[in-house]
């Protein structure tokens, strides 16, 4: 008599219904998970609301000044003393100031980038 259907038969069988469907939908269902929009590794940075920097009057100054506008001839709004911290929350382009027409935004006016240390010529934050 034979042994139609043996266990070695049905072992075979559950492992290829495990290695030919299961795992192959595991893995793709995990790959989904980790690279997908809720994964917990896809979650971008914050970016930031403000970047500080420091003040550097120039040689020959007592202070560097915050304009209501991204020029030297307009109304100073306040006056800032050398190694002052200042809060940036934007930049923009303004009157060249020692060769750099980046301007900050304090929040309360504007300060040629060029007077102030952020350790980049490039903006730390995006335009006004």
């Amino acid at each position: 008599m034979s042994d139609v259907g043996t266990s070695d038969d049905r072992d075979s069988k559950a492992k290829w219904w495990v290695t030919g469907i299961v795992a192959p939908v595991i893995v793709g269902v995990l790959i989904w998970y980790l690279t997908g929009p809720s994964s917990p590794f896809n979650h971008p940075k914050p970016s930031p609301s403000a970047f500080y920097g420091t003040v550097q009057v120039p040689s020959g100054l007592t202070d560097v000044y915050i304009h209501s506008d991204p020029s030297l001839n307009a109304s100073v709004v306040a006056a800032l003393a050398n190694g002052a911290t200042v809060e940036i929350q934007c930049t923009t382009q303004g009157e060249a100031v020692l060769g750099s027409s980046l301007w900050d935004w304090t929040g309360t006016g504007y300060i040629p980038d060029a007077d102030v240390y952020t350790g980049t010529d490039q903006p730390t934050m995006p335009t006004c």
